[in-house]
């Protein structure tokens, strides 16, 4: 259920609610974003395919420091704002 919750919240770019739910559990930060294993990867990656640039600062403020799976996600997407944003950070 708590993975389900995260991968809605993930998809609607609802900052506040990924926020909250790690901030509660923070291990929910470094585990992929389906709860499983997956080509989705962690939460970074996730955002990142979908072009949620906030949400990605976000995570990067909660300490997140692996970008290179996320990259490849926004370039695989096409989201080049979001590639470049992971580039500069």
């Amino acid at each position: 259920m708590l993975a389900r919750n995260m991968v809605e919240a993930l998809h609607a770019n609802d900052v506040d609610t990924v926020r909250a739910m790690i901030v509660e559990n923070p291990t929910l930060l470094h585990e992929n974003a389906r709860g499983i294993d997956s080509n989705w990867g962690v939460r970074m990656s996730f955002a990142a395919n979908l072009g949620h640039n906030e949400m990605i600062r976000m995570l990067a403020e909660l300490g997140v420091t692996y970008f290179q799976h996320a990259l490849g996600r926004a370039c695989l997407q096409g989201k080049l704002e979001t590639a470049q944003l992971r580039m500069e950070g």
